[in-house]
Parts: C-alpha cells; structure tokens; sequence
C-alpha cells in the first residue's frame, strides 16, 4: 500500500510542473478541468469545481455569521484563495497538505496575494491532523483517495468538525454493480494502474463511503455525478493512453511516468462507466 511519504515525494517533486501546465498556471489549481454548465474556457473549467465548493459555502453563510473553512489536501491553496475573494467576509481559511513544497508556494502565493492574515497553511498528514479550530465546512478535492482509509480518513474529520457541519468529497469512485466475467480481469487491471499510479488506495464506491462516513456521524446528502462533464479522449490523453497500451506495465513503474499512466488507466475505467467522478455532500449529525 502506498504510504503518505510517497505521496509527499510525489507532490514535492510534481507540483510546481502540474501548476504550469495549462489553465492552472493562473489558478495554482492542480485538479483537472470540469466543463460544467456555463464554463466557456479552459480557464473556467479549472475553477469549475471551487465554484461548486463556493456555493456550498455560500449555502452555509445564509446560517452563520462566521465560518471557519478546512481544505484537506490543500496542494498551492488555489481553492483557498478563490474562496477568499469570493467571501471577503470569511475570516479564517485554513489548508493541510503533506508537501513541504505545496506549503512553500502556497504561502508565498497568499502573501503576494495580501491573504496570509486570512488563509493558513499547515504541512500535516491528513491521516493525523495537528490541533485546528473546528470548521464549518470541511472539503476534499481529489485527495479522499490517497487515503489509507475511509475510516482513517473520516475518522480525523470528525475530530475537528462541529456539529452540523459539511464535508464535501470531489473524487473518483468506483460505480460498483456487476462486472462481466470477460472484463474482469481488464477491470482489475484498469483499477490497478490507477491506483498504483496515482498513489491512490481508498478507491472506493459511494455506498462504501456512505458506510464509513456514517460511522464517524457524518450523513452523506447527496451526490452529484461530473462525469458527463468531464472531456476524455484529448490529443495529449491519446498519446498517453497509447504508451499506457504499448508499456503500461512497465512504465507505471517509472516514478515520473506513473502518474501518467496512472491516469490513462483512470480514462480508460472511466469510459467502461467503472469509475465516476463526484460531489458528495455530508453532514454531521453528532
């Protein structure tokens, strides 16, 4: 199983080369491109999932006054940022992540952008959160499945959660049902290039996070499938995705080309309709 110090290597060594490609440059964003209804641009596409967030933030201030906001697995605390100039009213804007490097450019891009007296950035482990004021709204974006755990994950979320407040996931999740005897070794391969790639083992279906989650007083609301708005099949995906077929076996072994491959194996399971990709919303109920 990989651990949180492989993930760490990974975002320390990647990070800064995945936020100078593309739209994310400007964002820091490091989580893929969401076409969802209005986006007209690349740009837009990249901030579609904070807007998503924004809204549920936006909900939560109808009902209070103050909220504190926690991002688990804050990368260069793009989404932190958005959220900060979108609700200047919002004090407190707190983010996690294991990279040392993440927390470096992180840091340095809220200072440039005159927010460090609002947002902060800690290098923790998600799996052992350090002490933190209890947020009202709590979110993951594409980070639950580096988990070791469902449990372990939620179970820290609990800690520094308060009553009645939200959790939203934004992941991939297993679809779940019943697998043809004829694609099952394909899906089990296809599973397991993305997770060994991505150095993600918590991929899990929806109803298997509902489990875990309730366990830790946390009630899943509901689900929104992005799938269908997401854009598979690009040029650049396509000369992956033929690498990934020609040498995925080996090259999956390749510490930079892992991750490449991982996600043409993520682009594959996700056009066989065995993964999805989703918005869950919880909420504490203890």
């Amino acid at each position: 199983m990989h651990s949180s110090e492989h993930v760490r290597s990974y975002y320390d060594t990647n990070s800064q080369r995945f936020a100078n490609w593309g739209p994310g440059k400007t964002s820091r964003s490091i989580h893929r491109e969401v076409w969802g209804e209005g986006v007209q641009s690349k740009r837009e596409a990249t901030w579609y999932v904070d807007s998503l967030i924004g809204d549920i933030v936006e909900q939560e201030l109808v009902e209070r006054d103050v909220l504190h906001v926690l991002d688990l697995g804050c990368g260069l605390a793009g989404t932190l940022s958005s959220l900060a100039h979108r609700f200047p009213s919002i004090p407190k804007l707190t983010g996690v992540t294991v990279s040392p490097v993440q927390v470096r450019l992180g840091r340095e891009a809220i200072q440039k952008e005159g927010m460090a007296s609002r947002i902060t950035i800690h290098e923790a482990d998600f799996h052992q959160l350090p002490p933190l004021e209890p947020c009202d709204v709590a979110y993951a974006i594409e980070a639950f499945v580096h988990a070791q755990s469902a449990g372990a994950f939620f179970e820290q979320v609990e800690r520094v959660s308060k009553k009645e407040s939200k959790l939203v996931l934004i992941d991939d999740f297993l679809t779940g049902g019943q697998i043809a005897e004829e694609d099952k070794n394909r899906h089990d391969r296809l599973i397991h290039d993305f997770s060994t790639g991505w150095l993600a083992p918590n991929v899990i279906s929806v109803e298997a996070a509902e489990e875990a989650a309730r366990a830790h007083g946390f009630v899943l609301e509901s689900e929104t499938v992005l799938t269908p708005q997401l854009r598979l099949g690009r040029r650049r995906d396509q000369l992956i995705d033929m690498l990934y077929q020609v040498a995925g076996f080996y090259l999956i072994k390749r510490p930079y080309m892992r991750g490449l491959m991982g996600g043409a194996a993520l682009q594959r399971a996700i056009s066989k309709g065995w993964i999805k990709y989703s918005i869950l919303v919880f909420t504490k109920n203890t």
